[in-house]
């Protein structure tokens, strides 16, 4: 989302290359909505202790627990600064989201359908085309990342 650390240096023949610096479109397998753990239990819709708890147990060397909870303005900086869902704005690429797993309590934490699906709803309430491939969506509605990326693209 947000391209902005894009570089682009060629176009395809006959193409006008993009704006430097703007992505043409994306794509995210497995994705999370946002690294700002604060935020999962809202996004995933689960309790915090479970929530907070499963990724603190299986991932809490990467984390402190009181950073998550703390209003020092260096720590909400650095929050905001990872919160994929704060970046997306109206003017974003189209997006393809691919996620596989059920969507079940607990389930994967780290990369549960939520995640994507919160994103889906962010770009819908923006006007940003995403396209969402859960395991529910129906196989006459699915694509896959390279036949998004390609049309987009508008590759041949």
């Amino acid at each position: 989302m947000n391209g902005s650390g894009w570089r682009c240096s060629c176009a395809p023949p006959g193409r006008a290359r993009p704006p430097r610096g703007r992505l043409t479109a994306a794509a995210a397998l497995s994705t999370q909505a946002t690294y700002d753990l604060s935020r999962w239990p809202e996004v995933l819709q689960m309790d915090p202790d479970l929530v907070l708890g499963r990724v603190m147990g299986a991932h809490g060397e990467l984390f402190r627990e009181q950073e998550l909870e703390s209003s020092a303005p260096a720590v909400v900086a650095l929050r905001r600064s990872v919160d994929m869902l704060g970046y997306l704005t109206a003017d974003d690429p189209p997006v393809c989201l691919i996620t596989g797993g059920a969507d079940v309590v607990p389930g994967d934490i780290i990369h549960h359908p939520r995640h994507a699906k919160a994103v889906k709803k962010r770009c819908d309430e923006l006007g940003v085309e995403a396209v969402l491939v859960v395991d529910e969506t129906p196989p006459a509605q699915r694509t896959s990342a390279i036949e998004f990326l390609l049309r987009h693209l508008k590759a041949e």
